[in-house]
């Protein structure tokens, strides 16, 4: 909107400015004519060429605007390109000899980028910018019009695949993307970016003990520390070992204190945990070195919109749309910031949007279900949406449980039970805590609160285990009037941070008697 008023602001100054100098042109010609019996003398000839001047000199002025128009889309578009190229690029074979660090690496790589952008020689570049761009189908279609060509150099044809396997896993097609890794390393078995990204797709596949020594390899193989840090964080992340994510951004940030991707990384990981206040001076972080970074300004605006900061959640998802408007991982986090603002319609549009760059989105649809069973929607609409999502993505808890609780309200207590079920053991085997915290919070949404009492208790004997995820556990025994054990709760997440302010807010909302089992120093 903003940018419309501006062009036409601009509009109605140019017809002002240009019936201005005609009038001007005008008045001239008429001066001209009246004191043409002056023509000999030296002020008739500086009449006659600023006559003749007003009009040359407007209309170049209206072309070098003009031209000027384009250059803010035009720097913006290739701003976003090269923020997804930074991350992409990062991911080529770590045998490129390009700089001894991150900072330098990504200087260089969107230096590349840019050229690439401006003057796309090959298909190849063609694929990496819509990988960027988030438009995977295309990207998938013209790798694949590559591999079928042919090569005789296997390491190109490696990278062929591999980013063919990137814009699979990013699209939400996990079985066709582990096909690719697993090709690459046919090819190139040290590829190490490969087998970091194989152990992620094994992961969304259910498949832990391969994902781990898939990992295992890549970390044992990989020659940079500071992205293979990163990489290795985001595993974590996937696997929800939260602690164990941040330990590795912080040691890729400890190796680069401007890797961009890993402040992303810690401040992704905080906000996943409720540690707004951190997740938010983290992606600040972030921004500071890249501001037209569009995931970064999503998880920010997520993490206001968990504080109940409404105003800062809003401008920061505007920020993400006008650099991402275009990436799908950006408008599915922003789908999710609506959900927590109770703006359902915007979430399903953002969903949309992004299913409209690649279909393969179990996090979209996860999503779009959500805020179709929150609006005047059938819940069959939302029941499709969750079976889509886990179509994509058969480990994924969250969707099974928000089908379940579906079911349970269209009167189908049997698939209720078996989703609640397969959910349960999904979660379990990374953690019994996070396992029973979803139970209860599915027990309590339909309404059986000594159930979800009973799960939460449960969630509580393993509150060591995550203490970060213990939060989230005392906000539930709080809803649910059960202070005393919310206090229990809040004693594992202080002692893992005795200055977690997001946890000492909701200590000041609980009875001054809980205030005898915080840990010393508070």
């Amino acid at each position: 909107m903003t940018s419309i008023l501006q062009f036409v602001g601009q509009a109605w100054a140019w017809i002002l400015v240009s019936f201005v100098v005609f009038l001007l042109f005008h008045l001239l010609t008429v001066a001209e004519r009246r004191y043409e019996r002056l023509s000999a003398t030296v002020y008739f000839r500086i009449l006659r060429i600023s006559r003749l001047a007003v009009l040359p000199v407007f209309f170049g002025l209206l072309i070098f605007h003009l031209s000027q128009i384009e250059q803010p889309v035009s720097a913006l578009s290739r701003s976003n390109d090269v923020y997804k190229f930074d991350e992409y690029r990062d991911q080529m074979s770590w045998e490129v000899p390009v700089a001894n660090s991150p900072v330098d690496q990504q200087r260089m790589l969107d230096q590349a980028v840019t050229s690439v952008i401006g003057q796309t020689h090959t298909l190849f570049d063609s694929a990496l910018v819509r990988i960027g761009m988030g438009e995977f189908d295309s990207a998938i279609t013209m790798l694949d019009t590559l591999i079928a060509r042919g090569t005789p150099d296997s390491v190109l044809k490696s990278d062929w695949l591999y980013f063919r396997g990137l814009a699979c896993q990013f699209g939400g097609n996990t079985p066709a993307a582990l096909e690719d890794f697993n090709a690459v390393l046919k090819l190139k078995p040290d590829y190490a970016e490969a087998w970091l990204n194989r152990s992620i797709a094994l992961l969304d596949l259910g498949r832990n003990v391969e994902a781990e020594a898939s990992m295992r390899t890549a970390e044992s193989i990989a020659a940079r520390p500071g992205i293979r840090d990163y990489f290795i964080g985001m595993y974590y992340y996937r696997l929800e070992e939260y602690a164990r994510a941040l330990a590795y951004f912080q040691a890729a940030i400890e190796d680069s204190s401007q890797y961009v991707l890993a402040w992303f990384g810690k401040g992704m990981v905080h906000s996943t945990i409720g540690r707004h206040y951190d997740a938010i001076a983290s992606l600040n972080t972030a921004l500071e070195f890249r501001k037209g970074f569009p995931e970064a300004w999503s998880f920010r605006g997520l993490s206001h919109a968990r504080r109940g900061e409404t105003d800062s959640a809003l401008a920061s998802l505007d920020s993400s749309f006008l650099y991402g408007k275009d990436i799908g991982m950006a408008l599915v986090t922003n789908a999710g910031a609506f959900i927590e603002l109770g703006r359902y319609r915007a979430a399903i549009a953002c969903v949309d949007r992004a299913l409209t760059l690649g279909r393969n989105n179990p996090q979209g649809w996860y999503y779009k279900g959500v805020a179709l069973g929150k609006v005047d929607s059938t819940r069959a609409e939302a029941l499709s949406a969750l079976e889509t999502a886990l179509t994509y993505r058969p480990s994924f808890p969250e969707a099974r449980i928000e089908r379940a609780v579906l079911n349970y309200l269209e009167g189908d207590s049997i698939q209720f039970l078996s989703d609640l079920e397969i959910a349960y053991d999904l979660e379990a085997s990374r953690s019994r805590l996070s396992a029973m915290l979803r139970r209860g919070e599915a027990f309590s949404r339909i309404g059986q609160h000594d159930s979800a009492i009973v799960a939460y208790n449960e969630a509580l004997k393993h509150g060591s285990e995550h203490p970060e995820l213990t939060l989230n556990l005392a906000l539930r025994f709080q809803e649910e009037n059960a202070p005393d054990r919310a206090l229990e709760a809040l004693q594992f997440a202080l002692e893992y941070e005795k200055d977690w302010p997001e946890a000492l807010e909701l200590l000041s909302m609980i009875d001054s008697v809980g205030q005898k089992i915080i840990p010393e120093g508070q």
